[in-house]
């Protein structure tokens, strides 16, 4: 099977297929950086900080993780 790639005639766009799903637009990149920054400053300042801030960047990473999940019906009989 001839692959666009190996034809030498071939024009760029002829080898361009699928790139898959990219969000459009999130707002999750930016509480997952704050928090990560307030982690790395709490390891300077205090402990206390850094607990805040892991608790925040788990939080974070979840909803960013999860912002496009579908949310599961459960079947009713």
């Amino acid at each position: 099977m001839d692959i666009p790639s190996d034809n030498l005639e071939a024009e760029i766009a002829d080898d361009a297929g699928e790139l898959g799903f990219y969000s459009p637009h999130s707002w999750w990149p930016l509480p997952v950086a704050v928090s990560a920054t307030a982690m790395g400053l709490g390891l300077i300042i205090g402990w206390w900080l850094t607990l805040i801030a892991v608790g925040a960047l788990i939080i974070s990473i979840i909803g960013m993780v999860t912002e496009y999940e579908k949310p599961v019906s459960i079947p009713t009989h």
